[in-house]
């Protein structure tokens, strides 16, 4: 008879049995996280933004960001250390306090995966028609990169089903069937940030001082 490993006796006093298949290695998991959080598209569609409210100084507030950032990643590396179990933060609550509060957090984190999963497929407006305009599937050339228009607006919504639908098929073919895709992106993901911005035409120029009207210099 097999003598329990480590993880199972630790996993036995929480109360739980070793079920969790653990196929993927190191680097996959990380390229799973990697593309679940999507960095790059939040990166695309937070500049614009926020160079358009506040200006060229808006870009020091990403180092105030990545410090909070960091701190919360800190705090979250403490606590799965502290109790390696699935489920996250629904899990780590559930040690440390109440039942009601695990149950409340499990309900933002999923409320907050569905946002999420609608606001990044939504960018797909904002990034594919400016790459190509045959993406601007409703809508005219004045809808392009838009989605206060009309037609920018039907567009993004069409661009987001066929996301969603996209990956709600990979995700039921199953981890091992994905795990190379998940793999690559890791790679394709920087790489198409690096090629983009030159193949999608000239480079935009930027005249601050019509801008600065807002700026924080």
């Amino acid at each position: 008879m097999a003598m329990p490993s480590a993880d199972t006796d630790e996993l036995a006093k929480f109360g739980y049995k070793q079920e969790l298949d653990r196929s993927l290695g190191l680097f996959s998991s990380f390229a799973a996280g990697f593309s679940y959080i999507s960095i790059m598209t939040g990166v695309f569609e937070l500049f614009f933004f926020g160079f358009a409210s506040g200006g060229p100084g808006w870009i020091w507030t990403w180092p105030a960001v990545l410090a909070g950032q960091m701190l919360v990643a800190l705090c979250f590396a403490e606590l799965a250390g502290q109790f390696p179990l699935a489920g996250s933060v629904y899990q780590w609550s559930k040690q440390i306090a109440k039942p009601f509060t695990s149950w409340f957090g499990g309900w933002i984190l999923t409320v907050g995966s569905i946002v999420t999963l609608a606001a990044v497929a939504v960018a797909y407006q904002v990034v594919l028609p400016l790459i190509s305009a045959r993406f601007q599937i409703i809508g005219g050339p004045a809808d392009i990169g838009q989605v206060a228009t009309p037609g920018g607006a039907k567009n993004a919504l069409l661009l987001a089903s066929f996301l969603v639908v996209f990956t709600t098929v990979i995700n039921m073919v199953g981890v091992k069937t994905t795990n190379p895709a998940a793999s690559s992106s890791a790679f394709f993901a920087p790489l198409g940030v690096e090629t983009t911005p030159t193949s999608a035409g000239p480079p935009m120029i930027w005249n601050f001082d019509e801008i600065s009207g807002r700026t924080i210099w």
